[in-house]
């Protein structure tokens, strides 16, 4: 919508320009003393005759300076060029430029242009004209419109997620770089957990696995008197009854009732 304005407000400041210029020169041709000195039943026609004049000079203008105006104006607009200065420069080169375009145009033997008046009603058509223009769009070049304005009103900020692989597009050199930050990324925070100490356990912390305590060794114990004494007794009886069944000393009886050795000598025999 702001664009639109825009070129209706350069076409509309455009024809207003040349309709100014084309009736300064038509005015440098009939001057108002000539308009004045009229008589009153040759007013209308001559009033008509000036204004045919004057369309059809400023269809002159617009047609040669159609270029130019817009190169002008869409510097300004392009800018934000608002000089009156500007304007004025850019009417008086224009009306220059057809000043000469009109000289190399006549004929050889013609009454010619190139005279002080001529050139000074071109140098006053182009100066009122770029006067004309800045009034309607020039002093407003480069202007926002209510639409376009930023909001007064503090706005609210916006916090943009970070965009992940998946949302670049494929193969661009975009993800190709999201890619490698990622994988840095995560071999950075592998790294740091396999390096990273094992929490200490907190003071006053429990914990469900049971601890094993090694075993302590014991000492021996001294036997008490009344084991020692029984002992005696049972080592005494031992010894009483080896020495009433005589000595054992692997002897074997033989089926003759004699005893035999292992070595096959034959004992007597027992009384």
């Amino acid at each position: 919508m702001g664009i639109l304005r825009t070129l209706f407000k350069v076409l509309i400041g455009f024809v207003l320009a040349c309709l100014t210029a084309a009736l300064v020169q038509v005015l440098y041709v009939s001057p108002p003393t000539q308009l004045a000195a009229a008589p009153s039943d040759e007013m209308a026609s001559l009033a008509e005759h000036t204004l045919t004049l004057v369309l059809s000079v400023a269809t002159h203008f617009a047609l040669f300076s159609l270029a130019f105006a817009l190169i002008a104006a869409g510097i300004a607009e392009w800018l934000g060029v608002r000089s009156l200065g500007y304007w004025l420069t850019i009417g008086v080169g224009i009306a220059l430029l057809g000043f000469f375009a009109q000289y190399s145009s006549e004929v050889a033997g013609q009454p010619t242009i190139l005279n002080n008046y001529a050139l000074q009603s071109f140098m006053t058509a182009g100066f009122f004209g770029g006067f004309v223009y800045w009034l309607i769009a020039g002093k407003r070049a480069g202007a926002r419109y209510p639409q376009d304005h930023i909001p007064t009103t503090r706005p609210r900020i916006l916090v943009e997620q970070e965009k992940g692989p998946q949302d670049y597009k494929k193969g661009s050199l975009a993800e190709r770089i999201a890619l490698k930050r990622e994988q840095d990324a995560k071999a950075k925070s592998d790294a740091k957990a396999a390096t990273a100490p094992p929490p200490e356990p907190r003071a006053g912390a429990t914990t469900s696995v049971p601890v094993t305590k090694p075993a302590v060794p014991t000492k021996p114990q001294p036997p008490s008197a009344a084991e020692t004494s029984k002992s005696r007794t049972d080592a005494a009886s031992l010894t009483g009854k080896t020495a009433d069944d005589g000595p054992q000393t692997g002897l074997s009886e033989g089926p003759t009732g004699s005893d035999h050795t292992g070595s096959g000598e034959t004992l007597p025999a027992k009384a």
